[in-house]
């Protein structure tokens, strides 16, 4: 399914919207007075935000091990 983020361009309220509720709300509302984007769905884009910490937690634990390694080697 497909996403959408729409922007008032005064007020700079957002809201995100399926294909169908995008098509209804244009309907009502003048398309010049809004940016539309895509955009992931809310579940997507927290798991994204979940996968991205554990990923840049794997690294700095990587780093630090390979940080005292290199350290231990030289004393």
């Amino acid at each position: 399914m497909t996403y959408f983020k729409v922007t008032n361009r005064e007020t700079r309220n957002e809201l995100i919207l399926t294909n169908d509720e995008l098509l209804t709300f244009l309907k009502k509302n003048s398309v010049r007075e809004y940016a539309i984007s895509q955009t992931l769905s809310p579940k997507d884009k927290a798991f994204n935000e979940v996968l991205d910490t554990i990923a840049v937690s794997c690294f700095s634990v990587a780093f630090i091990i390979l940080a005292t390694n290199i350290i231990t080697n030289l004393i």
